[in-house]
């Protein structure tokens, strides 16, 4: 087999092989992520529906905009504010765990962790938050530093998947150079649409 040929059945099955992970990982990466975020006021009971087993956060929102209506308000927490979530189906009582080790600042909004939910069953729940308080604004989601990382774990491998295509095309185009005098046709329209002409 000529070499020209070899180059360009190397480089054909590279761009497969890299767009077969691509699709494999892509799909991988969200069926993971699962962080819908739900916001409301407190105090009260909410519906929550988990779709996948993980850590729930909870977090006070104590500078936010909901509703349309501007909510600044003190970080620290009423002592005698209390967080019990329950699965509707089993009636089973989800043990609450403290962490307030979590930030997250922004311009126009602020929260901070207040602790989270091991879920290992998904299903509907009911989450209730009681406590002496003027109504606040919490919200709930998976644990957001892990879907962090996942994501830029995945945009690391976009920019690897990327040179490797790069290198597959570029095996195509000087596998059809060294062929130029036997598929001449081909070699005119890899230079045409490149945007460098070869020689």
């Amino acid at each position: 087999m000529k070499k020209g040929i070899k180059k360009v059945i190397l480089g054909c099955g590279l761009i497969i092989l890299t767009w077969t992970i691509l699709i494999i990982f892509v799909i991988s990466v969200f069926d993971r992520i699962d962080n819908i975020e739900k916001t409301f006021k407190i105090p009260g009971k909410i519906k929550i529906l988990v779709t996948k087993p993980g850590k729930y956060y909870l977090w006070n929102d104590f500078r936010t905009i909901f509703e349309g209506k501007t909510y600044v308000q003190d970080r620290i927490l009423p002592h005698d504010m209390s967080f019990s979530l329950m699965q509707k189906k089993s009636q089973t009582t989800i043990p609450f765990i403290d962490d307030r080790s979590k930030n997250l600042i922004g311009d126009d909004e602020a929260r901070a962790s207040i602790g989270y939910f091991s879920i290992t069953t998904p299903g509907e729940y009911e989450l209730a938050i009681t406590g002496d308080t003027a109504p606040r604004i919490f919200s709930w989601g998976r644990e957001i530093f892990k879907t962090l990382s996942l994501w830029v774990v995945s945009l690391l491998f976009m920019f690897l998947e990327f040179a490797l295509m790069g290198t597959g095309v570029a095996l195509i185009v000087l596998g059809f150079r060294d062929e130029k005098e036997h598929y001449p046709l081909i070699y005119k329209l890899i230079s045409y649409l490149l945007p460098f002409r070869s020689k």
